[in-house]
């Protein structure tokens, strides 16, 4: 797979705020090990090589970390000075380098066998959710899971986040036909922030099983 950085920048209103101050971002986030943010969901992620998308992908850890196992990693995000640096801090040939956003995706093409949304969903509003959901079935293969988070808490100074809960997801991935594979709610933030929780939520598209 090609390193080549592709720019198509789609964000969304809900993105407002983070692109003034990458540094700070990418700090925060590649203080927290993968395994360690990630640690409900590492038994859905595919044992074998398969095809993963990171969708926003901020610092590039996350798609680092499945590159690291064997995975061909496209890794989405809707600013281009974050995939700069992620670009720089990770040179693994087996991560190619989106600027996009949902809902749409357009530059984004699957199949999928897994594909993550860590800490985007509250930044979509209840519309965009709706096209968003749709547009991760189409890329999910059969028997492929979609692993995501929704923040809950006081939002930040100068950012936009829309209100989010679980079965609310749960239902718009039903209505795509996707299964419900974890439900964890009320889950502490990492970054110990005792008015924040998060749910993590994993739906898989029916079809073969993957190794």
């Amino acid at each position: 797979m090609s390193d080549d950085l592709r720019m198509q920048d789609k964000g969304v209103a809900g993105t407002s705020g983070y692109a003034e101050n990458p540094d700070t971002y990418v700090a925060m986030a590649n203080a927290i090990s993968f395994d360690e943010i990630h640690r409900s969901i590492l038994h859905l992620i595919p044992d074998a090589p398969s095809r993963v998308l990171d969708i926003g992908c901020c610092s590039g850890r996350d798609a680092a970390a499945f590159a690291s196992h064997g995975h061909d990693v496209v890794a989405v995000e809707p600013f281009p000075k974050f995939l700069e640096q992620a670009r720089r801090l990770h040179t693994s040939p087996d991560i190619e380098w989106i600027c996009d956003s949902l809902p749409g995706l357009p530059c984004v093409h699957g199949p999928f066998d897994f594909i993550l949304a860590s800490a985007v969903w509250m930044h979509l509003d209840p519309t965009e959710r709706n096209r968003a959901m749709a547009r991760v079935t189409e890329l999910l293969a059969p028997g492929a899971v979609f692993a995501l988070t929704l923040r809950h808490g006081p939002v930040p100074p100068a950012k936009i986040m829309y209100p989010v809960c679980g079965k609310e997801t749960i239902e718009l991935a039903e209505q795509s036909g996707l299964e419900v594979v974890l439900h964890l709610q009320n889950q502490k933030s990492v970054l110990k922030r005792g008015d924040v929780t998060w749910t993590r939520i994993a739906v898989k598209k029916p079809g073969r099983e993957l190794a």
